[in-house]
């Protein structure tokens, strides 16, 4: 790879240090050999499924899967460096994007933890690999903490896909429960019954349908399971209400076969 860059430092002439770039340097010093052992292919799932997990944007994670891209399956190996030095400008030739724009999704990369900087004494990202294609020498972006963090990213995009899950069923279930408080509704209006027992079937499936949109808008899986929960309850009001005022007497179709019985007799 021929591009180079001059990193960005700053006012000081460095780079930011955060308590979360020490964690991870420290972190990344020490040989584990429980961690897991990951694929390019299972960094790149990770990495797509964080898309809504983490506080970072879209368009940084998508930054993140451009790098990851850039990588070779053997560079995952836990002994591997794991350096990928684009310039700026490939970056953002690659996304159609401005410089500026590359800049501020890595830096939102950086910040969150998810990429470190490794910079040369001149501040420009390069590097070589040798014939077997290990890199010999790297400078540049460094998505290490993708290999580190492995299994807290998995579980967060674990938890968001589980999420998402979990609206789409919930939005079939309340479909279904209003599907039945519908067909009793046009029941009874078919048949003349009226009474604000009725209105309340409709009213009982409105609210846990407001109450399950309004944690979905939050995010909040328990708000919107606890609105779940109470669809049983409107199902059994239903059956309730069916059978206390649409069968405590004779439907007008039974009402006229009846009289049609007596007549003949």
């Amino acid at each position: 790879m021929n591009y180079t860059q001059t990193a960005f430092t700053g006012r000081t002439g460095a780079r930011p240090i955060t308590a979360l770039t020490r964690e991870l340097t420290r972190r990344m010093k020490v040989v584990d050999e429980s961690a897991v052992q990951i694929s390019k292919q299972d960094a790149r799932r990770v990495v797509k499924a964080l898309k809504g997990a983490i506080a970072v944007s879209n368009g940084a994670i998508e930054t993140l899967m451009d790098l990851v891209q850039l990588t070779w399956e053997a560079d995952w190996a836990a002994d591997r460096p794991l350096v990928v030095w684009p310039s700026n400008q490939h970056l953002a030739d690659e996304v159609r994007k401005t410089v500026a724009c590359i800049k501020a999704r890595l830096r939102e990369l950086r910040a969150a933890g998810l990429i470190l900087a490794r910079d040369s004494a001149s501040g420009r990202r390069s590097g070589f690999r040798n014939r077997d294609g290990v890199i010999v020498e790297a400078y540049g972006l460094d998505l290490s903490p993708i290999r580190l963090r492995y299994a807290e990213l998995k579980e967060a995009g674990d938890r968001l896909n589980a999420l998402y899950a979990l609206f789409k069923s919930g939005k079939k279930e309340i479909a279904r429960v209003r599907r039945i408080v519908g067909q009793a509704l046009a029941q009874a209006a078919d048949l003349s019954l009226t009474g604000p027992h009725w209105m309340a079937l409709q009213d009982a499936i409105d609210e846990i349908a407001f109450a399950a949109a309004q944690a979905r808008t939050m995010g909040d899986r328990e708000g919107y399971q606890a609105a779940l929960d109470r669809l049983p309850g409107v199902e059994d009001l239903v059956g309730e209400t069916i059978d206390r005022f649409m069968f405590t007497g004779p439907s007008r179709l039974e009402a006229a076969i009846l009289a049609r019985l007596k007549n003949e007799h």
